[in-house]
């Protein structure tokens, strides 16, 4: 089991729980800090929260904005020097697909939208010449205090380490931003930790 705390556009918390005991793993993103506890082995590790650290610790090998958004069922945002862009939309099939390009026309990401509700059902993100560097898709939306938002969450890549992950939310809670919720991502160092610099 997996306890998991996002906030865009680049905050993040997981425990991981067991099922018998206290969590084994602690992971938090906040103002562009990586904080990683493992209780079992008395480690702390801090750096900053680059993709490549936070790789050490999850197959997932994303950038914390990125894992904020789509672990709450939103698209990225496309790199900043990608910006101006260029949309493009069109209906495919039982879906409406929003193609995102950057100032040169290099394909970008690609929406697919479900016309019906409205819901964002997939998301790619792309690499040059068309290479699809990611997908996810989101599926069986409920609605969380007026909200649409995914309870299963898959992400898939095909690159050349290629992951699949599937998350499905047991229980779903959306809190307003508050000072009270920005301590949630604190995670300091326990007494007598072992550090380790990931830097």
């Amino acid at each position: 089991t997996l306890a998991i705390i996002a906030q865009r556009p680049a905050s993040l918390r997981l425990e991981a729980i067991p099922v018998i005991g206290l969590p084994n793993f602690f992971l938090s993103v906040r103002q562009e800090k990586l904080a990683v506890y493992l209780p079992q082995s008395g480690e702390y590790y801090s750096g900053r929260a680059t993709p490549e650290n936070l790789a050490r610790f999850s197959p997932v090998p994303l950038s914390a904005a990125e894992l904020a958004a789509l672990l709450t069922g939103c698209r990225p945002d496309p790199p900043a020097a990608a910006s101006p862009v260029t949309i493009r939309g069109y209906r495919k099939e039982k879906s409406y697909r929003l193609e995102i390009f950057s100032s040169t026309q290099e394909r970008l990401q690609s929406l697919w939208i479900d016309p019906g509700s409205g819901n964002l059902t997939r998301f790619a993100r792309e690499e040059r010449e068309g290479t699809q560097a990611l997908n996810a898709y989101f599926e069986d939306h409920g609605n969380i205090d007026g909200y649409a938002l995914p309870r299963r969450i898959r992400l898939q890549s095909p690159g050349e380490n290629p992951y699949s992950i599937e998350l499905y939310y047991e229980h779903v809670t959306l809190e307003a931003a508050s000072a009270a919720t920005d301590g949630l991502f604190a995670l300091p160092a326990p007494a007598g930790a072992k550090m380790v610099p990931l830097d």
